[in-house]
């Protein structure tokens, strides 16, 4: 049931949007970013996952991704060591694949140190020596001969 203050807001709504429709014909729709959603419609925005509800209101709930104890909102991207990681969809995180090698000194692999910005290859893979002390490496499957 309509109170008076929510007729006088669709009202206001309606005049201000140029919209002549009645009031009546505009219950279970939602405006959201310039488009129309009807009431039960669902649809994704960067808050989270949005529905519209039958009295014009659009209500949100946050999803989020859980990665070694914390929390990320879904497209936000981190770093995990020398990896990119992405809150993809609800708890479905995805990251790259490097192999993170870190030391105080530079980079250490096959008891050798390189220094920062050093290269060095690691089986078929191209590994750099970073200003975090940590080895960024390439990740391509050996082929053999």
């Amino acid at each position: 049931m309509l109170t008076h203050l929510s007729v006088f807001c669709f009202f206001i709504a309606a005049i201000s949007t140029g919209d002549c429709r009645s009031l009546r014909s505009m219950l279970g729709e939602c405006y959201y970013d310039g488009k129309l959603y009807q009431a039960g419609q669902t649809f994704s925005s960067f808050v989270g996952l949005c529905t519209c509800t039958p009295y014009n209101m659009i209500q949100c709930r946050m999803e989020i991704c859980e990665h070694k104890g914390e929390s990320y909102r879904v497209g936000q991207t981190f770093r995990d060591d020398c990896n990119e990681c992405s809150c993809e969809t609800k708890n479905v995180v995805k990251c790259t694949k490097k192999l993170c090698l870190t030391t105080d000194i530079g980079c250490a692999y096959n008891n050798k140190i390189y220094k920062i910005g050093e290269s060095y290859m690691k089986e078929c893979n191209n590994c750099t020596c970073k200003d975090t002390n940590t080895a960024v490496c390439t990740d391509m499957p050996c082929v053999l001969d």
